[in-house]
């Protein structure tokens, strides 16, 4: 019977060597099926019932992010629709200010993201801006870069920014280019492609009265640029943990082992 085992041991321990050897790992995507965001007053989403299903039809069945990959939501209105300007949606209606700010909270897929001290509050999404009525409000710029603002523990981070390209002044980004798109998601604005899922866009400056002081702001007077004035949101799913060839040699190589001094000692013992 002891022989019997050893010998089942060594076939066992055998067959998971050479299967490591030759199947590669491989690294789970992660499907993004709803998501919704309320920033003071007004709830976003796609996917999911909510006030203001902007990215519902881009989500549609479900984005789906491989290791690495981004997916941004920003305002998706046409023709002068700013439809994600989430700077104006402080507590009962007003602009969000330092001194009413806008709270904010985030659901992915059902789940709750737990957000960054200050992102819930003050952060980049809303930005705490005074984006007040008035002349004021055609000048001040509001763009800023992507802030770290959650995780999805084991899926992906979340990151919170702003667009503004609308807006007269100098832009507040840290390249000074009006979008948020600084660091090693440099693509994930405005860029749609396998690995960046963009949806946003379509608004028009026609009409807004804004004066550009030149690139890279929007043309107010054209009806086929793009202008935003707009909240972003940028999901960038982990890289998959794969293990190394070499780290696979050696486990594979160490059960290769076990299985042959399993056979050696099934033998030793019939002797």
């Amino acid at each position: 019977m002891r022989g019997k085992i050893s010998a089942l041991v060594a076939i066992a321990a055998l067959v998971i060597g050479v299967g490591l050897l030759a199947v590669p790992a491989t690294s789970d995507a992660v499907v993004i099926s709803n998501v919704s965001v309320t920033v003071g007053t007004g709830t976003f989403c796609g996917g999911v019932a909510c006030a203001n299903p902007i990215w519902t039809p881009g989500i549609g069945g479900g984005i789906n992010l491989n290791p690495g990959d981004t997916l941004v939501l920003t305002q998706t209105g046409g023709a002068g629709g700013f439809n994600f300007d989430t700077s104006d949606f402080g507590a009962g209606g007003s602009h969000c200010t330092a001194a009413s700010p806008c709270a904010t909270s985030l659901t992915i897929n059902g789940g709750v993201v737990a957000l960054v001290p200050g992102q819930a509050t003050a952060g980049n999404l809303a930005n705490n801006n005074q984006d007040v009525n008035g002349s004021p409000a055609l000048a001040h710029n509001e763009a800023r870069d992507w802030t770290l603002a959650g995780t999805i523990p084991g899926v992906a981070n979340i990151y919170f920014g702003y667009a503004d390209n609308l807006h007269s002044n100098t832009c507040t980004d840290s390249n000074v280019n009006c979008v948020p798109d600084v660091g090693d998601f440099a693509l994930a604005f405005g860029t749609n492609n396998a690995n960046n899922h963009f949806i946003g866009g379509g608004a028009s400056g026609a009409g807004l009265g804004v004066t550009p002081t030149g690139p890279p702001h929007c043309d107010p007077n054209a009806t086929t640029t793009t202008c935003f004035d707009a909240g972003a949101i940028l999901i960038v799913a982990f890289a998959g943990k794969v293990p190394e060839p070499a780290s696979l040699l050696l486990l594979g190589a160490g059960l290769l082992g076990l299985a042959s001094w399993g056979a050696w000692r099934n033998g030793r013992e019939a002797r």
